[in-house]
């Protein structure tokens, strides 16, 4: 369950990274309500870029983090709920806020900063295919 200072904060966190013209990335765990591509479907953890090219109509609210987005070249809707997100972060400073559930059900956020030796989780990329040589000659 989220409360409104927890959904203000990743609000506040990712204008504060647009302003450091950085690039925002949303940390992600399965959950209910979660709508992702199937790419990211049965990850354990998903880091999405959420910046403003990568990204359309982008809406925070008080149940979930909603965009559409182009995967693979083809528009998915991604719908987030607030319980799902553990962190907003940005891509080149490594700062932001972490988000997570404590014992007694609380929600907690904390700054971030993630180390050298503790980079941020990254969602893997899809296998690249080889391309085959050029088949066309010189003809003299």
């Amino acid at each position: 369950m989220s409360t409104p200072l927890q959904v203000e904060l990743l609000r506040t966190v990712y204008e504060w990274i647009l302003e450091d013209d950085d690039t925002p990335h949303v940390l992600c765990v399965p959950g209910p309500g979660i709508k992702l591509p199937k790419a990211c479907q049965g990850l354990d953890q998903v880091v999405l870029n959420i910046h403003p090219q990568a990204v359309m109509n982008l809406l925070i609210d008080a149940h979930s983090l909603t965009f559409q987005a182009r995967f693979h070249g083809k528009s998915h809707a991604v719908v987030i709920p607030i319980g799902c997100v553990r962190a907003v972060y940005g891509r080149n400073s490594n700062q932001g806020l972490r988000v997570h559930s404590g014992d007694s059900g609380l929600v907690l956020t904390s700054l971030m900063s993630f180390d050298e030796t503790e980079a941020p989780p990254t969602t893997p990329a899809p296998p690249k295919t080889k391309r085959k040589a050029p088949h066309l000659r010189l003809v003299k």
